[in-house]
């Protein structure tokens, strides 16, 4: 419709996963440069070579906003309530069975710069974030943790407009205030 709306619904199912995700994204949020993002979720997903699985259903709003001096940077904030469930596969294992379910409350917060050309399929130019997440204190639930992550990635042409040379670089960190579920840990 030449608004850049979009909507989104995936379904993955097979013999491990069965994951359901339906979001939508306004990129001019009540006519201003503010774009809105609201996604809700459905996991089952069994991990390959561990021994458990998890269910996680919830959902999430998030918000960015272009810096007034910088058209390619924005600051993303946004809000995520899930609960989560992780259950062992081995009949004979009953560590998760104590520990979850839990629920999830966190907010984070985002710095993004994004120069990818084209967008969509990039062949050139780069991507940077550096993001913080804060799940549980006032916010609630029964997870706690603080985690901080930064990823770069490059994108050059190479023998031609085809061939795309992409270079990521990501890292982070978590610190427990509380319960850290495993699926978040590094």
């Amino acid at each position: 419709f030449g608004q850049a709306k979009s909507g989104r619904i995936r379904w993955e199912f097979g013999s491990r996963n069965n994951n359901i995700e339906l979001s939508y994204t306004e990129p001019v949020f009540m006519g201003s440069k503010t774009s809105m993002s609201i996604s809700l979720f459905d996991v089952d997903e069994n991990y390959s070579g561990t021994q458990f699985r998890q269910d996680a259903t919830g959902g999430s709003l998030r918000f960015g906003t272009p810096l007034p001096w910088d058209e390619a940077s924005r600051v993303f904030y946004g809000y995520t309530y899930q609960r989560l469930d992780l259950q062992s596969t081995d009949d004979d294992d009953e560590r998760f069975e104590e520990e979850y379910p839990r629920k999830e409350s966190s907010v984070s917060l985002s710095l993004v710069r994004d120069t990818r050309l084209p967008r969509l399929h990039p062949i050139q130019g780069a991507r940077h974030s550096l993001s913080a997440d804060m799940a549980g204190g006032f916010l609630g639930g029964t997870v706690g943790f603080r985690k901080y992550e930064f990823e770069s990635s490059w994108f050059a042409p190479t023998i031609n407009d085809r061939t795309v040379l992409n270079l990521l670089l990501k890292t982070g960190g978590i610190a427990s205030t509380g319960f850290v579920p495993v699926t978040e840990q590094y």
